[in-house]
């Protein structure tokens, strides 16, 4: 919102678009672990159990379906041209490969049974710091230094808030996942600044067909990373038959 003077209705706009992330973030760390926890034992024939692999592929598949929709409608309706399309290629794969990171991160830790729900919206907001720290030294942004006891406050509280978790977890194995939770916020932070990087730089650019692309070089990463759902206490699968 810097550097130039917005209307009311765009101030609108923009205020309505800020409530609807923060819902969309609030909704996502709720619905995610039950959603993850519906598919138990006796789901599937033979008494297996879908795990993370599945919730994430259908989520990256469903959000590239939507945003291909909104990049056909600017194509037909929005006059958005080949020339627009074809901005930012590098770019738009880096923040795929970023959010498939953050989302395999995420979706492998965030079940119930490995990072509790009270721990995980604890440590979701580690992505404050990082996108300070991030927007300062790799977008070059100014940074207004008036926000800096703000975040330090929010880095305080995350690790007020961490270490009895942390503690009470002790020598076990299960702490593993948390941390895995914590790091996904690092991809996470790197990709909505380069995001907003792109935006600064082309302020018309097509939002759908950037989240489309987005969406799509995330399928195609999560694809290829088939595999770590086979990985020991990482995925939840003990074989390729239990994966298919």
């Amino acid at each position: 919102f810097v550097n130039f003077k917005l209307t009311k209705m765009s101030d609108s706009i923009i205020y309505l678009n800020s409530l609807l992330s923060i819902l969309a973030g609030v909704g996502q760390g709720i619905f995610l672990p039950l959603f993850i926890s519906t598919f138990t034992s006796g789901t599937c024939d033979d008494d297996l159990q879908t795990g993370s692999y599945f919730v994430l592929f259908i989520m990256s598949l469903s959000f590239t379906i939507i945003f291909a929709l909104g990049s056909y409608y600017d194509f037909y309706y929005e006059k958005l041209t080949w020339e627009q399309m074809s901005k930012h290629k590098i770019t738009l794969i880096t923040m795929g490969i970023l959010d498939a990171f953050n989302g395999m991160l995420v979706v492998f830790s965030s079940s119930l049974g490995r990072t509790n729900g009270a721990l995980q919206s604890i440590l979701v907001q580690l992505i404050i710091p990082l996108t300070f720290i991030f927007s300062k030294y790799i977008a070059n942004k100014n940074v207004n230094n008036s926000q800096i006891p703000a975040v330090i406050m929010v880095f305080c509280g995350v690790v007020i808030g961490t270490v009895p978790n942390f503690i009470d977890i002790g020598s076990s194995e299960s702490w593993i996942y948390p941390v895995m939770f914590a790091l996904a916020t690092i991809p996470g932070s790197l990709m909505n600044v380069i995001e907003h990087k792109v935006f600064d730089e082309d302020p018309k650019y097509s939002r759908n067909w950037m989240l489309f692309m987005e969406s799509f070089f995330q399928l195609v990463t999560i694809v290829l990373f088939f595999w770590i759902d086979l990985i020991p206490s990482f995925g939840t699968s003990s074989n390729i038959n239990e994966f298919s």
